[in-house]
């Protein structure tokens, strides 16, 4: 029994347009894998200008006998925990110990890095201390609107060496200073967010 032509031309068309959606989910699939591997080259990229190690301490890791293929799985925060570990230089503990008199008596030279970083900490810590401000120069950087944490990084990066010295300034030389900290201090937070996020992304990209 012949078909209607009515009928071969609905199935003709039926298959051209499957054939249409097949061809286009293909297309649609390839594009899709090619902006992923585009985006994923461009997060490997960027990962690896934040991350990767550079050559003094590629040459380092190399000296404590790393091999290359050790080397390239080495980012910079991998750098930085294992440098924790390792012991400080001679010259490092000969000079501590020529600039602070109280670690004559101590063996230093057995010290790492971390131990170092931790004595550095409480030299700060008590030095901190010793600046505190007292309750009338807090009420004064409060009057000026100058918080705490900002006037105390004044003290610990600029020229001043009290409160009483900071307290001196004008308030326009405050209000300026204030506001670079403030500044620095954001931008330093975005970028940590920033670089957590491209760490984050390139590792999802290698699963």
């Amino acid at each position: 029994m012949r078909k209607p032509k009515y009928f071969t031309r609905t199935v003709v068309g039926i298959i051209v347009v499957a054939v249409a959606v097949s061809v286009y989910a293909v297309n649609s699939s390839v594009n899709t894998l090619s902006a992923t591997a585009k985006e994923d080259t461009k997060i490997a990229a960027e990962y690896h200008l934040l991350f990767d190690t550079n050559d003094t301490q590629k040459d380092e890791l190399r000296a404590r006998g790393y091999s290359e293929s050790e080397i390239a799985k080495i980012d910079q925060e991998d750098f930085q925990e294992l440098e924790r570990t390792w012991l400080i230089s001679e010259e490092q503990a000969a000079i501590w110990k020529e600039i602070n008199p109280e670690l004559a008596d101590v063996d230093i030279f057995a010290w790492t890095n971390a131990d170092l970083q931790a004595y550095i900490a409480t030299l700060n810590g008590q030095l901190q201390l010793e600046r505190l401000p007292t309750s009338e120069q807090i009420a004064q950087l409060e009057n000026r609107g100058i918080a705490l944490d900002v006037a105390h990084q004044m003290l610990r990066d600029y020229i001043y060496i009290s409160y009483d010295h900071l307290l001196a300034q004008s308030d326009d030389t405050l209000k300026l200073l204030s506001e670079k900290i403030i500044e620095a201090q954001q931008i330093a937070a975005e970028s940590l967010q920033h670089k957590n996020a491209v760490k984050r992304a390139y590792q999802e990209s290698l699963k």
